[in-house]
Order: C-alpha cells, then structure tokens, then sequence
C-alpha cells in the first residue's frame, strides 16, 4: 500500500463515502444530516488507522482528509437543505439560506 496511487485512494474512498451515504440515507433512511455525520465517523474511523500503518506524508494525509470529509458533509448538505413541499415543491434551494443573512 506504500506504492499506491493517490488518485486511485482519493476515486475509491469518495466513491466508498458516497456509498455509505447513500445507505445510511436510503436504505436505512437516516435524516440527511445524521447520515452524513455518521458517513464522516466510519469513513474516519477507516482512514485514520490506514493512514497511521501506511504514512506517506502529512501532505498526503491532508488531502485524504480533506476529500474524504468532503465526500461525506456535501451530500448531507444538498439533501438536508430541502425547503418543504409547500415553499418549491420540495426543490434544493441553491443559496443555502445564505442570501437573508446579507439583505
């Protein structure tokens, strides 16, 4: 695993936290939010030691890091932020709430 290609460990772990999410959302139909804090939690839980046995660098480990905690926060963000049915017909919202913090 020293060898190993970091585009290769960053496409198979984003691609592991988005399934995990898609588990804990559809299949075990977590609220968005909690699926996503628990995606975090295992995909760390996972990463961490991995990354202990098999140090490459910090440079290295802060990538992973940081794709990893992407990977798992973006989708809890898009699929908690729903306005209800009756504001848009249940449609995302793209602002995020962030436009009546500056009017």
């Amino acid at each position: 695993m020293e060898n190993q290609n970091i585009a290769f460990t960053l496409g198979v772990g984003v691609l592991a936290a988005l399934a995990l999410f898609v588990l804990f959302f559809k299949v075990l139909k977590r609220p968005g939010k909690l699926a996503s804090l628990l995606t975090f939690l295992v995909v760390l839980a996972v990463y961490v030691p991995l990354a202990v046995l098999y140090w490459a660098s910090l440079d290295v480990f802060a990538i992973h890091f940081a794709f990893f905690t992407m990977a798992a926060v973006l989708p809890g963000i898009i699929v908690g932020n729903r306005r209800g049915s009756d504001v848009d017909g249940g449609r995302l919202h793209w602002d995020l709430g962030l436009s009546s913090a500056f009017l």
